[in-house]
């Protein structure tokens, strides 16, 4: 029987969690700030299931315009597309095709995908071998603090994370 608090037919709990930093120590732009949830429920068997893959930075950045980015956005759906849309902004996933990941910096992947506050944690998608995986982790976003307008956008390596989950 569905609880009263929860009426949805499929209903998932974290049962483990693993991150890369818990920020007690610091608040700083860290290559560690991700984490991971293993769910109490099979919802992939239903629902489908991304895998990740590590890749050398350097390949990244040789596919120049091959990656997609899915997330939710703080500015997304704009007023454009909010007919087609019953939430409110930051509560619809938006869809970017043709991002690239630039280059890595301490740790970090650089990349020109379109972010905004709370899409931190999405993924950016490689297609490889014909099959979707996530390749990177949107970590934070560099803006120039008088216009407003983007500088560059940090990413988790999938490499840090598997590196760090061997541990847990």
């Amino acid at each position: 029987m569905l609880s009263q608090k929860y009426p949805y037919e499929d209903i998932a709990e974290a049962e483990e969690v693993y991150y890369g930093t818990d920020f007690k120590e610091s608040k700083e732009l860290s290559p560690n700030d991700w984490a991971i949830l293993k769910i109490n429920q099979p919802l992939g068997r239903k629902y489908g299931y991304l895998g990740w893959k590590s890749i050398p930075s350097a390949t990244l950045v040789r596919n120049e315009k091959d990656f997609f980015f899915v997330g939710y956005s703080g500015d997304f759906p704009t007023e454009k597309y909010q007919k087609y849309f019953s939430a409110g902004p930051g509560w619809t996933a938006s869809y970017e095709a043709g991002c690239s990941i630039v280059g890595e910096e301490d740790g970090f992947l650089l990349h020109d995908c379109a972010t905004a506050a709370g899409s931190s944690g999405s993924p950016i998608v490689g297609v490889i071998g014909g099959d979707p995986y996530i390749v990177a982790l949107n970590n934070a976003e560099a803006k120039n603090l008088k216009t407003g307008q983007d500088i560059i956008n940090y990413a988790v390596k999938i490499s840090t994370i598997e590196e760090a989950s061997r541990g847990n």
